[in-house]
């Protein structure tokens, strides 16, 4: 009995391997042995919980990904929403890398759950946040456009945690490739354009949009504690990144605009560094200056209703 057990392990490790590097003839061969049970190959998991499904989809091997799915046929389902010790499922590792033949296939596989477009990983990430985090905009299209998708309920998802698509597509914005400035806020914009169609945003939604801007500006509650002896010009040129004139970007201009209008700082949030937001977002993006006069007015506001010494 034991030998099985250190059997089975050691032949759904090598099957993990083979789905890692798309190895489809290995795999088949594993899977057509006799001597084995394909089901309990499948549904093994390293000490991670990472099944073979998972492990192709992360690398966008769809036809290892078929060879799965296909095995084990009235498992399929649970197969598709398992998730490992981190949260992740295959679509959420399929989006990492912005497959989108590899998402599609899971999405529109007859046994495909719409649930695991809405589940989030334990970093607060579902399939649409990471594929923002990575701005993979055709992955992103794709979530938003399927048929099962209501792309307001999905944005929203991670959000209490600040971990929603549109705060992972600031980030994404906020830290992307230097090389492709034109596009750090393409996913962004994919998703405020979204926001736009609600013209009468509620308060948790304007708080939302808060959070977004800090995403997007590289701001959080630890730069409060920033010491007197960090460099202050690495920090400037970390903060002002998104915002450089030597390179001219509409998408992000738009994107702050659409922010704005849709309540960023129109909720109050006692921050130091509030001023100093407005101030850079609004000079350096062109927005129109009703915009740039009622958001910095808000700011200078917070700032003085706050106690003195704070």
């Amino acid at each position: 009995m034991q030998e099985e057990a250190v059997g089975l392990e050691e032949m759904g490790r090598a099957l993990r391997e083979a789905a890692d590097e798309g190895d489809v003839a290995a795999m088949r061969s594993m899977l057509l042995d006799p001597c084995t049970d394909p089901a309990a190959l499948l549904m093994s998991t390293d000490n991670w919980g990472t099944t073979a499904l998972m492990l192709a989809s992360v690398g966008g091997h769809v036809e290892a990904m078929r060879v799965v799915l296909d095995h084990l046929s009235s498992n399929a389902a649970a197969m598709m929403m398992l998730a490992n010790s981190r949260g992740g499922t295959a679509l959420i590792g399929a989006a990492t890398g912005g497959h989108v033949d590899a998402m599609r296939l899971l999405l529109d596989h007859p046994s495909a759950n719409p649930a695991a477009m809405m589940h989030s990983s334990k970093y607060g990430y579902s399939a649409l946040g990471t594929a923002a985090l990575g701005g993979h905009v055709h992955a992103m299209r794709l979530l938003l456009d399927h048929p099962s998708a209501d792309p307001a309920v999905m944005m929203a998802v991670g959000s209490n945690r600040g971990r929603s698509a549109l705060v992972a597509a600031a980030q994404f914005a906020a830290d992307g490739d230097d090389c492709c400035p034109g596009h750090r806020c393409v996913p962004l914009l994919l998703l405020l354009r979204l926001v736009a169609a609600d013209p009468q945003p509620s308060d948790a939604q304007r708080a939302h949009m808060n959070e977004v801007m800090k995403a997007l500006c590289m701001v959080d509650e630890e730069e409060e504690g920033e010491s007197d002896d960090d460099d202050e010009d690495e920090k400037e040129e970390k903060k002002l990144a998104l915002f450089d004139d030597d390179q001219p970007d509409d998408a992000r201009d738009e994107s702050i605009r659409l922010l704005l209008e849709h309540g960023a700082f129109a909720v109050p949030y006692n921050s130091p560094v509030m001023s100093r937001i407005i101030r850079e977002v609004c000079a350096m993006a062109r927005v129109p200056q009703r915009l740039n006069e009622a958001a910095l007015g808000v700011a200078i506001a917070r700032q003085e209703d706050k106690p003195r010494g704070v």
